[in-house]
């Protein structure tokens, strides 16, 4: 593995990281002494997470004993490993491993970080994400904005809440964790200006979020009427509390985002 790619892949993994938390806790470092010494910074000084390039691969080591402490059994699980050796034969605190998976790196950058790793659910995101970072005409305020933007968070968020006064855009619901700017226009099929417009898509609370983006529910582009589908049975509907309108007439931007997200409802329904 070049180290330039394991560097690529570092400042983006740091990028992603922060992203998903409320306060960023990571930073990548390259040593200038040691060109191929890249690693992950956490709050803890004194901690680092080695990534760096090992034949077609790459090596994962653990800096620092509390971190050794706090992760050595994590990677004993995650490699099926005890260890591949370590760091400095006169410092047997420095255990790394072998790791041709980059999936890998990315799951043992997320436990340093103490981030909640995506799990099943998310595994389109997660893939999203990855090819974002991958990415070599992006520069880095770009990825970084790409990143948030898929995960519902930074710019993209903050601009479509305020078009919506902070609140869900169907319930009025107002508790920030509650809500999820969803994407009416599919990520896979808009371009990167469409992915950080605001105006594709709506803040919804969690359960109208899945429905939309599973095109269970649409709004009409000219009214915000909500549009269900048979999917949906009657008592579920009652539990929900669905059908609920837009409490906003659609602007033209967003009505242009919502008839793309109608255009595909009709195809998953007969309603």
């Amino acid at each position: 593995m070049e180290t330039s790619i394991v560097k690529q892949q570092v400042w983006a993994l740091a990028d992603e990281i922060n992203a998903m938390l409320s306060n960023p806790r990571i930073e990548p470092q390259q040593q200038p002494k040691k060109k191929e010494n890249i690693s992950l910074i956490g709050p803890n000084r004194g901690e680092r997470l080695y990534i760096t390039p090992a034949g077609q691969g790459y090596a994962v080591g653990l800096g620092g004993n509390s971190l050794v402490d706090r992760m050595e059994r994590f990677m004993k699980r995650l490699t099926g490993q005890e260890r591949h050796g370590y760091a400095h034969a006169n410092k047997s605190r420095q255990p790394y491993w072998h790791v041709s998976d980059y999936a890998q790196v990315r799951e043992a950058a997320y436990e340093f970080a103490g981030a909640i790793f995506p799990l099943e659910g998310d595994e389109t995101a997660a893939a999203d994400v990855v090819a974002i970072e991958r990415r070599a005409d992006l520069t880095r305020t770009q990825r970084e904005a790409l990143i948030k933007a898929r995960l519902g968070q930074g710019t993209y968020r903050k601009q479509m809440l305020e078009l919506w006064d902070g609140k869900c855009a169907v319930t009025g619901l107002t508790t920030p964790s509650a809500l999820i700017a969803s994407h009416a226009k599919p990520w896979a099929d808009s371009t990167d200006e469409e992915r950080l417009d605001p105006y594709n898509g709506l803040p919804l609370m969690a359960t109208l979020d899945r429905l939309f983006d599973k095109h269970l529910i649409a709004f009409d582009p000219e009214t915000g009427e909500m549009l269900i589908s048979h999917v949906v049975e009657e008592a579920d509907r009652a539990i929900l509390g669905i059908p609920a309108n837009l409490r906003n007439i659609p602007n033209e931007q967003q009505a242009h985002y919502l008839k793309l997200h109608l255009d595909r409802f009709d195809l998953h329904k007969d309603r």
